[in-house]
């Protein structure tokens, strides 16, 4: 009973469920007690377009744009620092599948996330949430939704910049399939070998993964495939945005440790100066970029996100 009272209080704290005693023993698998509260337990629905991180609250929802992965399982993070009053959606990249068509166009992915937010809220004030490519998705969303008369409470951007902050080299590296698995091995923590090309197919990669006990090591050969040829997608797209004026205050959290290997010199919050007609507040995070969102970095400003 003592490890039961444990549980319960972590999940308040964690997830914002709260739980009577009984339910655990009502539900003493973890499988039964997830699908209880109501998360996700089929391996394909974590996949889904839609993630909903907490679904329930009396706050303006937030909805959280996919990174350049398309996977949005780290915005569940935010659990933890935000209030239980607040809701939260992550929408992740259409393709993860491996099915469905890519989006040809930046458009299009803010045509999904339209679609997808408008499915949930279909009025009254959102909020917007983007982490790195994320944050230039939510940015256009916010001036898309703003054009159809919609209001946009709060704009985050976690470590997001205008396409103007990446070298021309560096673009043109995450375009190839090598330097996509080598992004993608950066923002998960997979070690690829130190000599010779990095592994370029999923198959390869399936072994890296088990060896080194990696989250990768439970997704399929054809998943992994996907997660590449969606990362790969987003890269290239992420190069032929252009952006309207937001009106409104941006709420811009930056990453100060550097990432070997990751030119980050012109990532400067002075880029988003000419696309936000209120007032651009920084806030500084002794992160590396591909840790944003780790529990460790949302502790550091877990005030800010708190009072939100």
């Amino acid at each position: 009973s003592l490890l039961a009272t444990r549980l319960i209080a972590t999940l308040r704290q964690r997830c914002g469920r709260e739980l009577p005693l009984r339910t655990l023993f009502e539900h003493p698998h973890l499988g039964e007690l997830a699908e209880r509260l109501g998360m996700v337990v089929d391996e394909t629905a974590a996949f889904d377009t839609v993630l909903p991180v907490r679904p329930d609250g009396d706050l303006p929802p937030l909805f959280c744009m996919h990174p350049g992965t398309g996977l949005c399982w780290e915005y569940t993070n935010l659990l933890a620092v935000t209030s239980v009053r607040q809701p939260i959606h992550a929408l992740q990249a259409r393709g993860l599948d491996g099915r469905t068509p890519l989006p040809e166009s930046l458009d299009e992915i803010v045509a999904d996330a339209l679609a997808a937010l408008t499915a949930i809220q279909p009025r009254g004030p959102v909020r917007l949430a983007g982490w790195s490519f994320g944050g230039i998705v939510a940015h256009r969303v916010a001036t898309r939704l703003q054009r159809n008369g919609r209001e946009v409470d709060r704009l985050l951007l976690f470590d997001a910049y205008p396409p103007a902050s990446v070298e021309p080299s560096l673009r043109e590296g995450a375009a190839t399939l090598a330097g996509t698995w080598r992004e993608i091995a950066l923002a998960t923590g997979l070690e690829l070998p130190m000599n010779g090309d990095p592994a370029a197919d999923a198959e390869a990669i399936q072994r890296l993964a088990i060896e080194q006990s990696h989250l990768f090591a439970h997704f399929s050969a054809s998943q992994l495939d996907a997660l590449a040829q969606v990362m790969r997608n987003n890269s290239r797209l992420a190069a032929t945005a252009s952006f309207e004026r937001f009106d409104g205050d941006l709420m811009l959290f930056t990453a100060t440790r550097h990432v070997p290997g990751l030119d980050r010199s012109l990532a400067t919050p002075v880029l988003w100066n000419p696309y936000c007609s209120g007032r651009l507040a920084v806030f500084e995070v002794d992160a590396e970029h591909h840790r944003m969102l780790s529990p460790s970095a949302l502790r550091q400003v877990k005030s800010t996100l708190s009072a939100l």
